[in-house]
């Protein structure tokens, strides 16, 4: 909300003069970098996540949040 407001009522002077978005593009290489980085973030979760679940619960038994 303040960075919405902020860029709201910024004064005429301080704005830049072509400040609008151009159409977007479609262009399959555009898409490509980013649905690869996705995959590969959603495959590296699926291969940490038993490492980092089976730590934190051997941290919540030793600070006595749960038991075993």
């Amino acid at each position: 909300m303040c960075a919405v407001a902020s860029w709201a009522l910024r004064p005429a002077d301080r704005r830049l003069p072509k400040a609008r978005l151009g159409p977007p593009e479609t262009r399959p290489r555009a898409w490509a970098v980013p649905v690869g980085l996705l995959a590969v973030l959603y495959a590296l979760s699926f291969l940490t996540l038993p490492a980092a679940e089976a730590m934190t619960h051997e941290w919540a038994v030793e600070l006595g949040w749960i038991s075993e």
